[in-house]
């Protein structure tokens, strides 16, 4: 068991890093409203992911919370950039590609702006 915990330290270092970095990145946002946006949404979606254990997932995950947070300093918008999808129909059955950077918000599509909206009507 210990040997297992040993092998998940260096991911649970960057997790956790990230985790500092968005709250860090909230505390000096330029807008109180999206910097509790940017908290709320880090912890709902690092609690969400919490029982992950697939290392190639948490690494995803990694990664989709690192280009979130890039996209959201460059942009100056916390939110999720939604994903446009051109209305073109190609012949045979093919999986549309998602960013990295929403795969959380589809996977939960309703839970992630369900706390904003609520925030919003205080």
């Amino acid at each position: 068991d210990r040997t297992m915990q040993a092998a998940h330290l260096p991911t649970r270092g960057k997790v956790l890093s990230m985790y500092r970095d968005i709250f860090r990145t909230a505390k000096n946002w330029r807008n109180d409203e999206e910097a509790v946006y940017i908290r709320n949404e880090a912890r709902n979606l690092f609690h969400q992911n919490k029982d992950i254990t697939d290392k190639e997932e948490i690494d995803a995950k990694i990664f989709e919370a690192e280009s979130r947070l890039e996209l959201g300093k460059h942009y100056q918008i916390p939110y999720p950039r939604l994903y446009h999808n051109p209305a073109v129909h190609v012949e045979g059955d093919q999986d549309v590609i998602q960013p990295a950077y929403m795969h959380s918000y589809y996977q939960h599509p309703h839970e992630q702006f369900e706390d904003l909206d609520s925030e919003s009507r205080r």
